[in-house]
């Protein structure tokens, strides 16, 4: 008999236990399939850009006189037109009027031809300013989405590598094309860190990771080594973003390459420290 309610307690734990692990089984599942639908949703509207209707051709007479617009003008234009235009523009517009050329000549930028030459920036004595969202690289395709807002990484190693290496070929649309076709782009999300540690070599770079110390980053900016800093919530984003920091001069001197605004002030490590999620610097 004692055997026997041995027998029988095992048994109902063991039927405990494989109801246990179907369950488990069930909910995995469930959770893998919700993942994966997170994943399709997140890429739809990442490339919700790149799949919006591309809006009519404009001669190069009309975008002439388009280019001499107002600002009122353009957005007043984008209010009439809004249905040429992806959401997800207008809103990073709303988020940043920096934005207001790259959005507003969105529907017409198969008719827009500007030159990639950047040899003037070899003229220059500091890390030359570029912008992800200029009109010459900004529509080009990246991570799922345009360099225009998903390519501060590519834009951040194109200032470095034309400073340190003197290479005009070295353009955002340049790093940004090497970095889909090694991997260093991330669908959605933007460019991994190894782009600036590992990637960087392929634009004859040497990064060094430094630790977060402000002596330790002034020496290297003296020594004509600019710094590439992976940025968190903050001043500069709301998630993860890419600058360079080119100089110091009472304060750290920045190039963010989503605002002009942001570039022509002074920051000092107070502010920066707490933003900073990892940084390099280059030679």
């Amino acid at each position: 008999m004692r055997r026997k309610k041995q027998k029988q307690k095992w048994i109902f734990r063991g039927a405990i236990l494989a109801g246990g692990l179907a369950i488990l089984l069930i909910l995995t599942g469930y959770l893998r399939k919700e993942k994966a639908t997170r994943q399709q949703d997140s890429a739809v509207r990442t490339v919700e850009v790149l799949e919006a209707p591309v809006g009519k051709a404009v001669d190069a007479e009309a975008l002439q006189e388009m280019e001499l617009y107002s600002a009122e003008q353009k957005l007043k234009y984008l209010e009439e037109h809004a249905s040429e235009y992806p959401k997800k523009l207008l809103e990073l517009l709303e988020k940043n009027p920096e934005l207001l050329d790259y959005v507003f000549f969105y529907p017409m930028r198969g008719s827009i031809r500007e030159e990639f030459d950047l040899a003037q920036c070899l003229e220059e004595t500091s890390v030359p300013k570029l912008y992800q969202w200029d009109l010459r690289w900004g529509y080009e395709p990246y991570a799922g989405g345009m360099i225009g807002y998903a390519g501060c990484g590519p834009t951040s190693l194109s200032m470095v590598a034309l400073a340190v290496t003197r290479n005009a070929e070295y353009t955002p649309a340049y790093v940004a094309r090497m970095a889909e076709r090694e991997g260093y782009s991330v669908k959605g999300t933007g460019t991994s860190w190894e782009l600036m540690g590992k990637g960087c070599e392929a634009f004859g770079l040497q990064a060094t990771e430094l630790p977060l110390d402000e002596n330790r980053m002034m020496s290297e900016l003296a020594n004509g080594h600019p710094i590439i800093c992976a940025m968190g919530k903050g001043d500069f984003t709301e998630s993860g973003h890419f600058i360079v920091i080119r100089g110091y001069l009472s304060g750290f001197l920045v190039n963010d390459p989503n605002s002009s605004v942001r570039s022509d002030r002074v920051w000092s490590f107070e502010e920066l420290r707490p933003q900073i999620r990892n940084l390099w610097a280059y030679q």
